[in-house]
């Protein structure tokens, strides 16, 4: 009985062990994935300074 025990333990712990590395897995690629939404986001900005036209200061002729 004893040994049935302390195999289940060990289980226990081997997959608490396993739930802690993949909730830091996870935790990473969250992270992961928030720096490049950051970074995309900083790139559009750029890109679109570049591209957008400044405001005109004039009403353009109707043609």
């Amino acid at each position: 009985m004893s040994s049935d025990k302390s195999v289940l333990i060990q289980i226990a712990l081997l997959d608490a062990q396993r739930n802690w590395l993949l909730w830091n897995a996870y935790k990473l690629q969250e992270m992961t994935a928030v720096a490049e939404a950051k970074r995309l986001a900083i790139a559009a900005d750029d890109a679109s300074a570049v591209i957008l036209p400044a405001p005109c200061r004039f009403p353009l002729p109707k043609t």
